[in-house]
């Protein structure tokens, strides 16, 4: 039979506050690279992330528009489809804090314009 003692402190209740600095705070999230194939733009972005619908990623040249569906190949690679061929779209714009896509951190998407490299 064990004896138990009633000195004993739960760990649970002394981890429940867990201090401001030892939290991991969220970075953001950045692409790298950029390249086209159709109606197709693939994204390699810096950190893994976590899609959640369609991200709001503006083309910008003859055919502007924004995607149409996404999809990750990867962790750290984003597909984006559009209606329109996307071969003389010069940039694409990427929005401040779209929801669609969150490192595994917590991160939004940080804005950039990132040339598009045929």
């Amino acid at each position: 039979m064990a004896i138990q003692s009633t000195n004993v402190k739960s760990r649970a209740r002394n981890r429940r506050n867990i201090p401001a600095n030892s939290r991991i705070a969220p970075g953001g999230v950045n692409a790298d690279f950029v390249s086209v194939a159709t109606v197709k733009i693939v994204l390699a972005l810096d950190v893994p992330v976590s899609l959640v619908g369609i991200p709001q990623f503006a083309t910008t040249g003859a055919n502007g528009s924004l995607p149409t569906a996404a999809s990750m190949t990867n962790a750290q690679t984003l597909e984006l489809t559009y209606a329109l061929t996307q071969a003389a779209s010069t940039k694409i714009t990427i929005p401040a804090g779209d929801s669609a896509l969150r490192s595994y951190a917590g991160g939004l998407v940080n804005a950039q314009d990132i040339p598009i490299v045929p």
